[in-house]
């Protein structure tokens, strides 16, 4: 395989793994796809390994993928961080051991990825402020919200078909592809929340189960 295909398919590869771990644990998808409780962890930490060593290997060949990530991220951060648990938090930290095995060998327009970076930052925080809600629910999912996202999709596969015009550089074009595979995860979640095709149910752990069956039967007793 090419070793840019290699690389591109990587960004897009993490795009998919991040997102799915993301909509897994936001919207207690779990249910829908046989994941008992007792695999939730498993399952999880899995999708983690997967994004993190994906991650490490793309930013080591591409450092500004790793800046530009991380920039776009920590801005983000200080907007929504309410959005950011431990696990996402770390990724502000961890990077910090890869500094010396990070390959500068690509010459890049700087000015280009700043100015890329801020026309990210200012779509992400206009179509998030575009399907908006103080509901927990519609925070998650709603019509809006797949229609923003399906939109982003496409702008953003235009963007990449038409990179060498809009002047996106290679670190950039990596994150474009990220983007890309997180879109099409997060518009199929959506549709699929929306028209009732999945449930974001609660997965039970089988000792509250067995704890609410004994206390069930306990009334039962006492009424009797």
């Amino acid at each position: 395989m090419d070793n840019r295909l290699k690389y591109i398919m990587l960004a897009l590869f993490l795009g998919i793994i991040c997102k799915i771990y993301d909509d897994l644990s936001d919207n207690n998808l779990y249910s829908n796809f046989g994941i008992s409780y007792e695999d939730i962890p498993y399952i999880e930490d899995i999708l983690k390994g997967f994004f993190l060593l994906g991650f490490a290997i793309l930013s080591v060949k591409h450092p500004f993928f790793l800046i530009l990530f991380t920039a776009l991220n920590l801005m983000l951060y200080f907007v929504e961080k309410r959005d950011f648990n431990s696990y996402e938090f770390s990724g502000f930290v961890s990077p910090i051991i890869l500094i010396p095995f990070l390959e500068w060998n690509e010459k890049n327009d700087y000015y280009k990825n700043i100015i890329w970076l801020l026309i990210l930052l200012a779509i992400y925080l206009l179509s998030e402020k575009s399907h908006d809600s103080k509901n927990d629910k519609e925070r998650e999912y709603s019509n809006k919200k797949l229609l923003v996202r399906f939109g982003l999709l496409l702008v953003l596969s235009c963007a990449i078909f038409y990179s060498t015009s809009l002047f996106i550089t290679s670190d950039l074009l990596h994150l474009f592809y990220f983007g890309l595979g997180y879109l099409f995860i997060s518009s199929i979640t959506q549709y699929c929340l929306v028209n009732g095709i999945w449930k974001n149910d609660d997965v039970i752990n089988p000792e509250d189960k067995m704890s609410n069956k004994d206390s069930n039967n306990e009334i039962i007793e006492e009424e009797e």
